[in-house]
């Protein structure tokens, strides 16, 4: 949308388009298929570290808030209290970032089948602290088979998402991977630079699928099952010689030889 404004201001909505537009999505039925805020320990996530890493590793619990050096010391807005994040304690001086390595966060199995699914989540990210700020980066991954990752996104190592702040990614998952039952999702971060504070969390993974009714245009179809079948010449036969009724297949009034042909040209269609 762009309006001008009566001293000749232009105004755009949203403020940043046309790089970004509004967007939304019609579907018959949504059905919430996972979703987790991580307030309790979820067994079936995975943490996965390189080797060499001394510190940092994800893990989950409530954010610390006696902290303030990169790390985040809430959760995300996802109407929880607790996150994944990169060491949360306020030992050795809160000097509890991730160092020398990465350390790799992974989800359970997904089951994307059955419609359009949309795979979201919010993240933390903070590289700015320390003597070479801005020079790692927070990757996130998604499989379908835990073989084979396509990169969703990069954050960093530069822009105003390394600041620490909790953002939020909307995914269409067929945009990146063929959607099937074994989807997983993977989020690294890792401090691979000089002398830099790397802190990383994750919260509020959801998978939505949004199903859509299917709409049938074969002729002949009188049950709406989306093939023409016996069921269907059951109900021919019942409305033959009468008339406005949907067996009238050429809408000549009534139902007549000319639709019996027109309906067994159409079988199993």
């Amino acid at each position: 949308l762009v309006a001008e404004t009566g001293s000749g201001l232009t105004v755009t909505s949203p403020s940043t388009a046309p790089s970004n537009v509004y967007g939304t999505v019609s579907a018959a039925s949504i059905a919430v298929v996972y979703e987790d805020n991580f307030d309790v320990n979820d067994p079936a996530w995975s943490v996965s570290d390189s080797a060499g890493l001394v510190s940092g590793s994800f893990e989950q619990g409530i954010p610390i808030t006696d902290c303030n050096r990169g790390n985040p010391t809430s959760d995300s807005p996802d109407d929880g209290v607790g996150c994944y994040l990169t060491w949360n304690s306020n030992q050795d001086a809160c000097n509890t970032d991730i160092d020398d390595g990465t350390t790799t966060l992974i989800s359970p199995t997904l089951d994307a089948s059955g419609g359009e699914a949309y795979l979201s989540y919010w993240r933390w990210f903070s590289n700015v602290e320390g003597a070479s700020p801005e020079a790692d980066v927070l990757e996130v991954e998604i499989s379908n088979d835990g073989l084979l990752w396509v990169n969703v996104e990069t954050v960093g190592p530069t822009g105003p998402e390394v600041q620490g702040g909790w953002f939020f990614n909307s995914i269409r998952v067929a945009d990146f991977i063929a959607p099937n039952d074994s989807v997983r999702i993977r989020f690294i971060a890792g401090d691979l630079g000089e002398g830099s504070v790397v802190e990383a969390a994750i919260d509020g993974v959801s998978m939505l699928v949004y199903e859509c009714d299917t709409v049938c245009e074969v002729l002949g179809d009188l049950n709406g099952d989306c093939v023409v079948d016996g069921e269907d010449l059951g109900q021919f036969l019942a409305a033959w010689g009468q008339c406005n009724v949907p067996a009238d297949l050429d809408n000549s009034g009534c139902v007549d030889g000319v639709d019996l042909g027109i309906f067994l040209a159409q079988w199993s269609l």
